[in-house]
């Protein structure tokens, strides 16, 4: 190589400056082509690689949209309503306990929740020309986190590794809730009165007539139950047969203990339980979403999708420990919402208790840590890129998926 080295260079010197630099940049041409060439060769490489690791490995993204009632039949196949929509009439609402008018979805920042939840709101039915008053309350709607715990004990059900859930609309929905009126209302509507509510304060922020949606499915699927004698007792096999088991999973039963969850083959579901009878067994399934057809929702849809790198990749998949910041760096740039908002600067370990400006996403998660109390605090620092109504739920987010990589920290985030 080194005598190589002398020949270019003694050609060199017999060279013009025109040739010369003619010389680099066929050089320089030549070397972008074998550099490309080998990038090519590498990429292709760790994708096999990749294929071959996660190839068993189901696609469980969760994707979250607020969609207008107007509109939701454009997405009806692939978008679900996290809570049934109930479309009561004011009459039968006026007759139950629980006097919940409607669902609303208030566009403002996390911080500021504290500031609606509770408020009174004035309005008026007119019914043939006559009007009522009536008044509402504004509270925070926890059904939506309900259903988020219940993903959580789906999956720890059916041994997949939790991935916590971007919902930057959950906390800001509420519900409407009838605390004042006219008794004589309940003698008289007749299905064509007209409602308006007082919204002066909430000009810009108050939206209705929209569903909070994410591609799980709801199902309900019959087994065929056998009887299988163990050693100490006698279990109940089930199994649940599919056209395609992907993506598919068994939802937990009050007063029915599950044993086991494994999917057999392609097309079955394998329950092994204690119950001694059929069952209607509960299913979720997730939906894959093409994101370039929600580019035309009028609300941000969102999602926890991860755009892994070789080496995270294979430690994810191994389950191993995210130990140094140069990782820790890489998963937070793996999900493309923190690349939009924020940039990773630095972090600190400290015993010091203090207060965090996001709020805990996965707050149903408990462990040794959380119920013994932490003894150190890990503080990540950001560079923040956008300031908008969901700075912080993204902060949240992607701190408390953190939070699971090291749940011996109390983990904070900080905007720098």
């Amino acid at each position: 190589m080194q005598h190589i080295l002398k020949i270019i260079e003694n050609d060199l010197k017999n060279l013009s400056k025109d040739e010369r630099e003619e010389f680099r940049t066929a050089i320089l041409s030549s070397f972008m082509k074998v550099t490309s060439g080998i990038d090519k060769k590498i990429t292709s490489f760790e994708k096999r690689i990749l294929e071959t690791v996660g190839e068993t490995k189901e696609k469980i993204d969760i994707f979250v949209a607020l969609i207008s009632k107007d509109e939701y039949y454009l997405y009806e196949d692939k978008f679900f309503p996290m809570i049934k929509n109930d479309e009561s009439s004011l009459n039968d609402i006026l007759s139950m306990n629980e006097k919940k008018y409607k669902d609303i979805y208030l566009s403002i920042p996390s911080n500021k929740i504290s500031q609606y939840h509770g408020k009174i709101l004035k309005g008026f039915i007119t019914i043939k020309e006559e009007v009522f008053q009536i008044k509402f309350r504004l509270i925070f709607n926890s059904k939506y986190e309900d259903k988020v715990k219940k993903l959580y004990e789906i999956f720890n059900l059916n041994n997949l590794k939790w991935k916590t859930l971007l919902n930057p609309y959950l906390k800001k929905m509420f519900t409407l809730e009838i605390v004042e009126y006219d008794e004589v209302l309940l003698s008289i509507l007749d299905g064509t009165e007209k409602i308006e509510i007082e919204k002066e304060d909430f000009k810009d922020i108050w939206h209705e007539d929209i569903l909070l949606c994410w591609n799980i499915k709801g199902k309900e699927v019959l087994g065929e139950g056998i009887i299988r004698p163990t050693k100490d007792r006698i279990h109940l096999e089930n199994i649940l047969n599919f056209s395609s088991n992907r993506n598919i999973y068994i939802c937990p039963i009050e007063d029915c203990n599950i044993y086991l969850v494994e999917k057999i083959g392609q097309e079955q579901i394998m329950i092994i339980s204690e119950d001694k009878k059929n069952i209607i067994w509960k299913i979720w399934e997730i939906q894959e979403v093409e994101e370039e057809k929600l580019i035309k929702l009028k609300f941000k849809s969102f999602n926890n999708k991860m755009e892994l790198h070789f080496i995270n990749k294979l430690k994810l998949e191994k389950d191993l420990r995210i130990r140094t910041v140069s990782e820790l760096e890489r998963i937070l740039n793996s999900f493309p919402i923190f690349r939009k908002y924020f940039t990773f600067v630095t972090t600190v370990v400290t015993e010091k208790e203090e207060d965090f400006i996001g709020y805990e996403v996965n707050s149903f998660i408990l462990d040794e840590f959380r119920l013994k109390g932490y003894q150190k605090v890990l503080k990540i620092k950001f560079k923040n890129l956008r300031e908008d109504e969901f700075t912080n739920d993204i902060l949240s987010f992607v701190i408390s998926e953190i939070q699971i990589y090291f749940p011996e920290y109390k983990c904070i985030g900080e905007l720098i």
